[in-house]
């Protein structure tokens, strides 16, 4: 596609109760039909990040934050599914920034595959450990890494719910035009 930049809109194809929109690189993102009328009258991007951003009022907003208002102290996060380019209602949910710290992927550095499962060679036993309310709470040390990670995956549903972020296996992603 020629020069993004100088784009002044984004292309879209509507669905039955949502759209397809394109950012100015031809980026596909979703947002619900009811809401399109709002996102179209701006030209969308993508930041470096994967959240979709327009220039509204001077000032660079995403999208998810331009559907949803929230009170003072409260974010918007995309859900479980962690999909930035799908912005309808459904993916979106208002909570705190420690809500939010729940369900972050996976770190890059981690060896266990499990947020919160790690094993400790002076023991030569996995560890299961969970951060509560910034403290942290040992679950326990296990012969058998399935244990520990059974320990966290319990910890995660008594404590973060909802919110929590099931990184221990391969998570269908949504895919556009499925």
């Amino acid at each position: 596609m020629g020069n993004y930049r100088n784009k002044k809109y984004n292309d879209y194809e509507i669905q039955e109760d949502y759209v397809i929109m394109y950012t100015q690189k031809d980026e596909p993102f979703l947002v619900d039909l009811e809401d399109f009328y709002r996102v179209k009258e701006y030209c969308w991007w993508m930041d470096n990040r994967g959240y979709l951003r327009a220039k509204i009022g001077g000032q660079s907003i995403g999208l998810h934050q331009y559907l949803i208002s929230c009170s003072k102290g409260e974010i918007v996060d995309h859900k479980i599914t962690e999909n930035k380019w799908d912005n309808r209602k459904a993916n979106l949910r208002v909570g705190t920034q420690q809500k939010n710290c729940m369900n972050r992927k996976i770190s890059s550095c981690n060896s266990s595959g499990v947020t919160g499962v790690s094993f400790d060679k002076s023991k030569n036993k996995w560890i299961a450990r969970i951060g509560i309310n910034y403290k942290k709470i040992n679950l326990g040390a296990f012969d058998n890494k399935d244990d520990a990670i059974k320990a966290r995956k319990e910890a995660e549903k008594k404590y973060f719910g909802e919110w929590s972020y099931d990184n221990s296996q391969d998570r269908e992603e949504l895919k556009i035009g499925t």
